[in-house]
C-alpha cells in the first residue's frame, strides 16, 4: 500500500510539471519544443534505468508462475473491481487529467492562466496526498480498517464532492475539484488490494491487468464525457448545462459500480 502510494505521488510530480510549467513556458518555446523536450527526458530515463536497474533475484526458487490470465479475470474479488476501474477510477484520472480544465475555462470562466494554476494546485495537493496516504496506511491497517472498508466508507464521500461541483456549476472551481480528487483517493487502494488477493506469483498479472482496466477506462471516460457533452449542445442545452448533464451521468455510473462492488464483497 505505501508503495503503490508513494509511485502515484512521483506520477503526481509529472502532472504538476504538466500544468504551469507548461503554461509559461508555452509562449516562450512554443509545443514543439515542449514535446521535444519531454522525448528527451524519456530517452533519458530509458538509458539510466537500462543502466541502474537492480537484478531481479527470486530468493524462494521453489515458488514457480504457476498460474495464467485467466485465473485473474475469474477471481470473484477481481471482478468486482472491473467496474470501479473502467468506470469510477478511470473517470477520476479523465477529469484530473483532461476534464477539470475545461470546466474551469468552459464553465467556471477562468482565463487559460488561472486554469493550468488551478491545475497546478489539484497536483501539488494530491502529491502530498499521496504521501501522507502512503505514511498513514500500514499504520490504520493495523487498527481492523481493511482496504474494502476504506472504499466503502469512503468513496461516497467523492460522489458527494462530485455532487457539489454539479450542482455549483459556474461557481465549481480549483478548490471542488481539488476536493473531489482529494476524496477519490480511496480508489487507489484497488490496486494493492488486487495484488494482495493473488499468490505472489500472479502478483504481476494482476497488477497489470487492472492498470490496463484504470487506463482503458481513462480512455473510455475522457471520450464518454466529451461525447454527453457534444450530444447535449447538439440538442440545444448551453455549455454550462451541457457539463452538468454530462458529469451527472458519469455520477450515476461511478454509484452503479460503487453498489455492484459493495454487494460482490458485502461480507468483507
Amino acid at each position: 500500500q505505501r508503495g503503490n502510494s508513494w509511485m502515484l505521488m512521483i506520477a503526481s510530480t509529472g502532472f504538476v510539471f504538466s500544468t504551469l510549467p507548461v503554461q509559461i513556458l508555452l509562449p516562450i518555446i512554443g509545443w514543439r519544443w515542449i514535446f521535444g523536450g519531454i522525448t528527451m527526458l524519456i530517452f533519458l530515463v530509458i538509458i539510466l534505468t537500462l543502466i541502474f536497474i537492480p537484478t531481479w533475484k527470486v530468493e524462494n526458487s521453489i515458488e514457480k508462475d504457476n498460474g495464467s490470465l485467466a485465473d485473474i479475470w475469474k477471481n470473484k474479488f477481481f471482478r468486482s473491481t472491473i467496474p470501479l476501474g473502467l468506470f469510477n477510477y478511470g473517470g477520476m484520472v479523465a477529469v484530473q487529467t483532461l476534464w477539470a480544465g475545461p470546466w474551469m475555462v468552459r464553465v467556471a470562466g477562468y482565463d487559460p492562466l488561472k486554469s493550468a494554476t488551478g491545475l497546478f494546485w489539484i497536483n501539488i495537493t494530491m502529491l502530498l496526498a499521496f504521501f501522507l496516504w502512503g505514511y498513514i496506511l500500514p499504520k490504520i491497517t493495523k487498527y481492523g480498517l481493511e482496504a474494502i472498508k476504506l472504499m466503502k466508507y469512503g468513496l461516497p464521500l467523492s460522489y458527494i464532492a462530485l455532487l457539489i461541483i454539479i450542482i455549483s456549476g459556474e461557481n465549481a472551481g480549483a478548490i471542488h475539484f481539488t476536493i473531489y480528487i482529494l476524496t477519490s483517493i480511496v480508489l487507489t487502494l484497488t490496486q494493492p488490494a488486487v495484488a494482495m488477493s493473488f499468490p505472489t506469483s500472479l502478483a504481476g498479472k494482476s497488477l497489470t491487468s487492472f492498470n490496463l482496466l484504470i487506463f482503458l477506462g481513462t480512455f473510455i471516460m475522457q471520450w464518454g464525457i466529451g461525447l454527453i457533452i457534444d450530444l447535449s449542445q447538439y440538442f440545444g442545452k448551453g455549455v454550462i448545462q451541457s457539463f452538468q448533464i454530462s458529469f451527472s451521468v458519469y455520477l450515476l455510473i461511478c454509484i452503479v459500480c460503487y453498489f455492484y462492488f459493495i454487494l460482490n464483497n458485502k461480507n468483507e
